[in-house]
């Protein structure tokens, strides 16, 4: 979970992640690492947030005949949501397939701090409880929320952007954004840099500004 107030870069940071995944590497010359499909959802967007979005773009990374098999078992009222999810997960035994639940706080009830909707609800819960599976998700939200936080902690991140990037993290995102040299960030020193990141409290939106 990536949260944060409004205007921190949750958004940005994550899909500049995701941007770089989707050639086979880590942002900030982390390494190779490949990932199998990249899922976008938004709370505000065309595609919206919401278990059947979630169930059948996963499925259509699957090969034709199984989607069609998983497709009717999601269709069916006699069957769990978590039931329709362990079917679909143990699909994805391996590998890393990326989900992005973006501007999630739509989906949380500000009172509670707890997701509005049941079937989404239970379905980020079995992602969490079923078996290890090869499905990663990233939630961006304004408010973390409360319930799920306390399902499988072990299996869980949680990145809040309102105390900002630390070192060197930080550092390499604002090296990152000098991509010819010009600005002097890719070569400059590292006390430079981390002034840079104390002066911005390594706010990712700050960050870009800076460079900007």
């Amino acid at each position: 979970t990536v949260a944060g107030r409004g205007g921190t870069g949750k958004t940005a940071m994550v899909c500049r992640l995701l941007k770089s995944l989707e050639g086979g590497q880590l942002p900030d010359e982390g390494g190779p690492l490949s990932v199998d499909g990249i899922i976008y959802l938004s709370a505000l967007g065309s595609r919206r947030v919401n278990l059947p979005n979630l169930y059948f773009d996963l499925c259509r990374l699957l090969p034709e005949n199984i989607a069609e098999e998983l497709n009717g078992l999601y269709r069916s009222p006699q069957v769990s949501t978590e039931a329709k999810m362990q079917a679909l997960l143990e699909r994805f035994p391996a590998g890393q397939t990326v989900v992005l639940l973006d501007n999630f706080e739509d989906m949380i009830d500000p009172e509670t701090r707890n997701i509005r909707d049941g079937q989404l609800d239970e379905a980020l819960r079995a992602m969490l409880n079923l078996p290890h599976h090869g499905v990663k998700t990233i939630l961006t939200t304004r408010v973390a929320p409360l319930d799920l936080a306390l399902i499988q902690p072990g299996r869980q991140t949680p990145l809040n952007l309102d105390e900002g990037l630390s070192s060197p993290y930080a550092e390499n995102i604002l090296r990152e954004m000098d991509l010819d040299g010009k600005l002097g960030l890719k070569s400059a020193p590292e006390e430079l840099l981390n002034e840079a990141r104390e002066r911005t409290g390594g706010n990712p939106r700050a960050l870009e500004a800076l460079a900007a």
